[in-house]
């Protein structure tokens, strides 16, 4: 997350939606000194400060959560297939490093992910669990017990096409992000995700993200991949 109180805005940092990109972009306008990032305790656990569902947040600094009815909110969604596939990238370097750089079959990689697809359970999925703070539903970044507190969405996949909706935040965003046309954090892959999930991942993932389908219009996403 990052907050400017100074104009009353807050951009919540959803992984893997080109959110190191964007808080280097904005850095600028940050008026908290980088506070939610790196990581800290809760209620005995350890938490990811710049990926907190709004659920953790609001038990962790209920003030800033109070603020995102106040201040003008917003982020950035992607197609949930795809973000899984970079969350699991994400989470294991050496097997995507191994890879794309050619010393790993596409047939070895493909039955990697999948088995951790296959061991995805909803319920590890809430912001405590380290191995999967990357995999956290989009829904949960944006919405609390029904309520959306992003006055602004935009999605990934036409980011050059909806950008300018941040305008309604910021007149400055836009242009601030377009300063930044590479992904800092991004790990591309030769292949797009519907040839890398099996039946099996593909019901699953669809299952426990059933929400994110369905609230950020993704039911009928078309087959691109963005790593």
């Amino acid at each position: 997350m990052l907050i400017n109180d100074h104009d009353g805005w807050v951009f919540i940092h959803n992984p893997k939606c080109a959110g190191t990109t964007v808080r280097r972009s904005l850095m600028q306008y940050e008026t908290r000194n980088d506070f939610y990032w790196l990581f800290d305790m809760l209620d005995g656990r350890q938490i990811d400060k710049a990926h907190l569902p709004l659920a953790l947040l609001q038990r962790y600094a209920p003030s800033d959560f109070a603020l995102l009815s106040h201040y003008r909110v917003f982020g950035f969604v992607r197609d949930p297939l795809a973000r899984m596939v970079s969350a699991y990238n994400e989470s294991h370097p050496r097997v995507y490093q191994k890879f794309s750089e050619g010393r790993l079959s596409q047939d070895d990689y493909r039955q990697a992910l999948n088995h951790f697809c296959h061991g995805l359970e909803a319920q590890a999925l809430k912001g405590w669990n380290f191995e999967y703070r990357h995999c956290i539903p989009q829904r949960d970044m944006f919405y609390l017990r029904g309520k959306c507190y992003a006055d602004v969405l935009v999605k990934m996949e036409s980011l050059e096409q909806q950008v300018h909706k941040l305008t309604a935040i910021d007149h400055r965003l836009p242009a601030a992000l377009a300063l930044k046309n590479k992904r800092e954090n991004s790990k591309k892959l030769p292949v797009s995700h519907h040839e890398l999930l099996d039946k099996k991942s593909l019901a699953s993932l669809k299952a426990i993200y059933h929400d994110d389908f369905v609230l950020f219009d993704y039911s009928n996403a078309p087959q691109v991949c963005y790593i």
